[in-house]
Protein backbone atom coordinates (compact mmCIF):
# COMPACT_ATOMS: atom_id res chain seq x y z
CA UNK A 1 0.00 0.00 0.00
CA UNK A 2 1.44 3.25 -0.84
CA UNK A 3 1.43 5.99 1.84
CA UNK A 4 2.09 9.54 1.88
CA UNK A 5 4.27 11.91 4.71
CA UNK A 6 2.42 14.88 5.70
CA UNK A 7 4.28 18.16 6.46
CA UNK A 8 4.35 18.78 10.50
CA UNK A 9 2.82 22.43 9.53
CA UNK A 10 0.19 20.57 7.62
CA UNK A 11 -1.00 17.91 10.42
CA UNK A 12 -1.19 20.50 12.64
CA UNK A 13 -3.70 22.76 10.22
CA UNK A 14 -6.04 19.55 10.27
CA UNK A 15 -5.95 18.90 13.72
CA UNK A 16 -7.50 22.04 14.45
CA UNK A 17 -10.57 21.15 13.04
CA UNK A 18 -9.80 16.98 13.32
CA UNK A 19 -10.04 15.46 16.99
CA UNK A 20 -8.57 12.70 16.10
CA UNK A 21 -5.62 14.50 14.36
CA UNK A 22 -5.03 16.26 16.77
CA UNK A 23 -4.46 13.58 19.50
CA UNK A 24 -0.86 13.01 17.42
CA UNK A 25 0.56 16.35 17.79
CA UNK A 26 2.72 15.72 21.07
CA UNK A 27 3.99 13.28 19.37
CA UNK A 28 5.30 15.46 16.01
CA UNK A 29 9.10 16.21 15.60
CA UNK A 30 9.60 13.50 17.91
CA UNK A 31 12.58 10.95 17.20
CA UNK A 32 12.49 7.45 18.84
CA UNK A 33 15.69 5.45 18.30
CA UNK A 34 16.51 2.31 20.42
CA UNK A 35 20.31 1.90 20.60
CA UNK A 36 22.96 0.18 22.79
CA UNK A 37 25.47 2.61 22.18
CA UNK A 38 25.38 3.46 26.21
CA UNK A 39 25.82 0.10 27.30
CA UNK A 40 29.35 0.22 24.74
CA UNK A 41 30.60 3.61 26.08
CA UNK A 42 29.32 3.10 29.42
CA UNK A 43 29.48 -0.55 30.36
CA UNK A 44 31.98 -1.32 27.37
CA UNK A 45 30.15 -3.99 26.45
CA UNK A 46 30.83 -5.32 23.14
CA UNK A 47 28.16 -7.77 21.44
CA UNK A 48 29.26 -11.17 19.74
CA UNK A 49 28.76 -11.55 16.28
CA UNK A 50 26.18 -15.02 15.47
CA UNK A 51 29.36 -16.84 13.68
CA UNK A 52 31.88 -15.96 17.16
CA UNK A 53 28.98 -17.24 19.39
CA UNK A 54 28.63 -20.77 17.46
CA UNK A 55 32.49 -21.06 17.61
CA UNK A 56 32.58 -20.33 21.20
CA UNK A 57 29.52 -22.77 22.54
CA UNK A 58 31.30 -25.26 19.90
CA UNK A 59 34.78 -24.66 21.78
CA UNK A 60 33.01 -24.81 25.30
CA UNK A 61 31.80 -27.98 24.51
CA UNK A 62 34.84 -29.74 23.17
CA UNK A 63 36.75 -28.10 26.01
CA UNK A 64 34.51 -30.28 28.12
CA UNK A 65 35.08 -33.47 26.46
CA UNK A 66 30.99 -33.79 25.83
CA UNK A 67 30.36 -37.14 24.34
CA UNK A 68 27.27 -39.19 22.88
CA UNK A 69 24.04 -38.53 20.88
CA UNK A 70 24.53 -34.92 18.93
CA UNK A 71 22.00 -31.80 18.88
CA UNK A 72 21.35 -29.19 16.81
CA UNK A 73 22.04 -25.44 18.13
CA UNK A 74 20.15 -22.74 16.60
CA UNK A 75 21.32 -19.27 16.53
CA UNK A 76 18.73 -16.53 15.64
CA UNK A 77 19.52 -12.87 15.45
CA UNK A 78 17.36 -10.33 13.77
CA UNK A 79 19.16 -6.84 12.45
CA UNK A 80 16.46 -3.79 11.64
CA UNK A 81 17.87 -1.85 8.51
CA UNK A 82 16.04 1.21 7.51
CA UNK A 83 13.41 1.00 10.09
CA UNK A 84 12.17 -2.27 9.37
CA UNK A 85 13.30 -5.76 10.97
CA UNK A 86 15.25 -8.17 8.59
CA UNK A 87 14.38 -11.52 7.75
CA UNK A 88 16.08 -13.72 10.79
CA UNK A 89 19.46 -15.23 10.34
CA UNK A 90 19.93 -18.45 11.48
CA UNK A 91 23.22 -20.63 12.33
CA UNK A 92 23.20 -24.72 13.08
CA UNK A 93 26.34 -25.94 15.31
CA UNK A 94 26.48 -30.01 15.77
CA UNK A 95 27.67 -31.33 19.17
CA UNK A 96 28.35 -34.13 21.05
CA UNK A 97 26.09 -34.28 24.10
CA UNK A 98 25.76 -37.60 26.81
CA UNK A 99 22.75 -38.20 26.40
CA UNK A 100 22.18 -38.21 30.37
CA UNK A 101 22.94 -34.71 30.17
CA UNK A 102 20.91 -33.89 27.10
CA UNK A 103 17.58 -32.73 29.01
CA UNK A 104 20.01 -30.21 31.08
CA UNK A 105 21.77 -28.95 28.21
CA UNK A 106 18.63 -28.70 26.08
CA UNK A 107 17.05 -26.67 29.22
CA UNK A 108 19.70 -24.39 29.30
CA UNK A 109 19.78 -23.60 25.74
CA UNK A 110 16.39 -23.42 25.87
CA UNK A 111 15.87 -20.59 28.01
CA UNK A 112 17.30 -17.32 26.55
CA UNK A 113 15.06 -18.52 23.60
CA UNK A 114 12.18 -18.38 25.48
CA UNK A 115 13.09 -15.34 27.52
CA UNK A 116 13.45 -13.27 23.75
CA UNK A 117 10.70 -14.73 22.24
CA UNK A 118 8.59 -13.45 25.49
CA UNK A 119 10.10 -9.84 24.95
CA UNK A 120 9.50 -9.77 21.10
CA UNK A 121 5.92 -10.99 21.94
CA UNK A 122 5.53 -8.27 24.71
CA UNK A 123 6.91 -5.59 22.13
CA UNK A 124 4.25 -6.32 19.53
CA UNK A 125 1.33 -6.84 21.55
CA UNK A 126 2.01 -4.97 24.72
CA UNK A 127 -1.54 -5.35 25.64
CA UNK A 128 -1.29 -8.81 26.04
CA UNK A 129 1.30 -8.47 28.70
CA UNK A 130 -1.31 -7.82 31.18
CA UNK A 131 -5.06 -8.40 32.01
CA UNK A 132 -7.66 -6.63 29.45
CA UNK A 133 -7.64 -2.63 30.39
CA UNK A 134 -10.80 -0.49 30.50
CA UNK A 135 -11.43 1.93 27.65
CA UNK A 136 -10.03 4.93 29.40
CA UNK A 137 -12.40 7.66 29.72
CA UNK A 138 -12.65 10.54 26.88
CA UNK A 139 -10.69 13.56 27.05
CA UNK A 140 -12.12 17.00 26.86
CA UNK A 141 -10.07 18.95 23.78
CA UNK A 142 -8.87 22.40 25.02
CA UNK A 143 -9.65 25.04 22.60
CA UNK A 144 -8.21 28.09 22.93
CA UNK A 145 -11.03 30.83 23.30
CA UNK A 146 -11.26 33.85 20.74
CA UNK A 147 -9.88 36.01 23.19
CA UNK A 148 -6.89 33.46 23.72
CA UNK A 149 -6.06 33.29 20.46
CA UNK A 150 -6.41 37.07 19.88
CA UNK A 151 -3.79 38.01 22.72
CA UNK A 152 -1.30 34.79 22.36
CA UNK A 153 -1.00 35.14 18.21
CA UNK A 154 -2.48 38.37 16.75
CA UNK A 155 -2.10 40.94 19.03
CA UNK A 156 1.75 40.56 19.41
CA UNK A 157 2.12 40.47 15.68
CA UNK A 158 0.18 43.17 14.96
CA UNK A 159 2.33 45.43 17.40
CA UNK A 160 5.86 44.09 15.25
CA UNK A 161 4.31 44.79 12.54
CA UNK A 162 4.08 48.25 12.86
CA UNK A 163 7.82 48.44 14.98
CA UNK A 164 9.15 46.61 11.66
CA UNK A 165 7.69 49.35 9.21
CA UNK A 166 8.74 52.50 11.69
CA UNK A 167 12.51 50.95 11.47
CA UNK A 168 12.19 50.44 7.86
CA UNK A 169 12.99 46.78 8.23
CA UNK A 170 10.42 45.63 5.09
CA UNK A 171 11.70 42.54 5.01
CA UNK A 172 10.77 41.28 8.27
CA UNK A 173 7.83 43.31 7.51
CA UNK A 174 6.54 41.00 4.71
CA UNK A 175 7.34 37.89 7.42
CA UNK A 176 5.32 39.49 9.68
CA UNK A 177 2.52 40.60 7.62
CA UNK A 178 1.84 36.93 6.40
CA UNK A 179 1.77 35.68 9.66
CA UNK A 180 -0.56 38.15 10.94
CA UNK A 181 -2.91 37.02 7.93
CA UNK A 182 -2.27 33.46 9.01
CA UNK A 183 -3.14 33.98 12.53
CA UNK A 184 -6.49 35.63 11.68
CA UNK A 185 -7.58 32.38 9.20
CA UNK A 186 -6.24 30.38 11.35
CA UNK A 187 -8.53 31.37 14.44
CA UNK A 188 -11.16 31.57 11.91
CA UNK A 189 -10.61 27.74 11.54
CA UNK A 190 -10.81 27.63 15.27
CA UNK A 191 -13.92 29.22 15.54
CA UNK A 192 -16.41 28.41 12.36
CA UNK A 193 -19.10 30.59 14.18
CA UNK A 194 -19.95 33.17 16.20
CA UNK A 195 -23.00 34.38 17.67
CA UNK A 196 -24.46 32.30 14.98
CA UNK A 197 -22.16 34.38 12.25
CA UNK A 198 -19.64 32.99 9.96
CA UNK A 199 -16.64 33.54 11.54
CA UNK A 200 -14.38 33.35 8.71
CA UNK A 201 -16.65 35.36 6.88
CA UNK A 202 -16.56 38.56 9.06
CA UNK A 203 -12.99 38.43 9.43
CA UNK A 204 -12.09 38.27 5.97
CA UNK A 205 -14.50 41.25 5.42
CA UNK A 206 -12.47 43.99 7.91
CA UNK A 207 -9.03 42.30 7.01
CA UNK A 208 -8.89 41.38 3.07
CA UNK A 209 -8.56 44.75 1.70
CA UNK A 210 -6.57 46.39 4.43
CA UNK A 211 -4.15 42.86 3.94
CA UNK A 212 -3.66 43.59 0.47
CA UNK A 213 -2.71 47.48 0.79
CA UNK A 214 -0.55 46.45 3.55
CA UNK A 215 1.68 43.54 1.36
CA UNK A 216 1.54 46.38 -1.58
CA UNK A 217 3.19 49.17 1.01
CA UNK A 218 5.50 46.96 2.15
CA UNK A 219 6.98 45.36 -1.06
CA UNK A 220 7.35 49.01 -2.33
CA UNK A 221 8.44 50.34 0.79
CA UNK A 222 5.60 53.11 0.83
CA UNK A 223 5.86 54.34 4.64
CA UNK A 224 2.66 56.63 3.63
CA UNK A 225 0.72 53.49 2.26
CA UNK A 226 1.42 51.07 5.55
CA UNK A 227 0.33 54.00 7.45
CA UNK A 228 -3.02 54.24 5.85
CA UNK A 229 -3.10 50.16 5.53
CA UNK A 230 -2.55 49.43 9.13
CA UNK A 231 -5.04 51.87 10.67
CA UNK A 232 -7.67 50.40 8.35
CA UNK A 233 -6.36 46.75 9.46
CA UNK A 234 -7.07 48.29 13.06
CA UNK A 235 -10.18 50.33 12.64
CA UNK A 236 -11.80 46.49 10.79
CA UNK A 237 -10.52 44.80 14.11
CA UNK A 238 -12.29 47.62 16.33
CA UNK A 239 -15.13 46.87 14.31
CA UNK A 240 -15.04 43.18 14.01
CA UNK A 241 -15.32 43.71 18.46
CA UNK A 242 -18.00 45.73 18.75
CA UNK A 243 -19.96 43.34 16.01
CA UNK A 244 -19.34 40.75 18.69
CA UNK A 245 -19.69 43.16 22.22
CA UNK A 246 -16.57 43.34 22.86
CA UNK A 247 -16.60 47.39 22.03
CA UNK A 248 -14.66 47.47 24.99
CA UNK A 249 -11.76 45.95 23.29
CA UNK A 250 -10.23 48.78 21.46
CA UNK A 251 -6.88 48.42 19.31
CA UNK A 252 -5.14 51.40 17.88
CA UNK A 253 -1.82 52.67 16.66
CA UNK A 254 1.22 52.16 18.64
CA UNK A 255 2.66 55.62 18.97
CA UNK A 256 6.05 54.56 20.63
CA UNK A 257 9.04 51.78 19.90
CA UNK A 258 7.53 49.94 22.90
CA UNK A 259 4.15 51.05 23.29
CA UNK A 260 0.93 48.68 23.61
CA UNK A 261 -1.36 48.40 20.64
CA UNK A 262 -4.10 48.51 22.90
CA UNK A 263 -6.07 51.36 24.39
CA UNK A 264 -6.85 51.31 28.11
CA UNK A 265 -8.10 55.16 28.50
CA UNK A 266 -11.43 54.72 26.16
CA UNK A 267 -13.17 52.58 29.17
CA UNK A 268 -16.83 54.33 30.29
CA UNK A 269 -16.34 55.24 33.86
Amino acid sequence: MLTRQLPNRLVRIVAIRDPVVRQILPELGKIKNASGEKARRVLGWVPRTNEDTVVSIRRAFLKSKFSGSSICLHLTSSHPQNGKLDIPQTRCCFMKIPTKRRSIVAALLAAPAAVMLGITLATMHPAAAGPEASPSPPQTQYLPSISDLMIATIQPRHRRLWQAAQQKNWEFAAYEVGNLHGAFQRLGQAHPTEHAISFPDMIASVTEQPFKELESAIQSKDSVGFAKAYADLTDGCNACHQALNHGVVAIRVPDGPSASDQDFSSATP
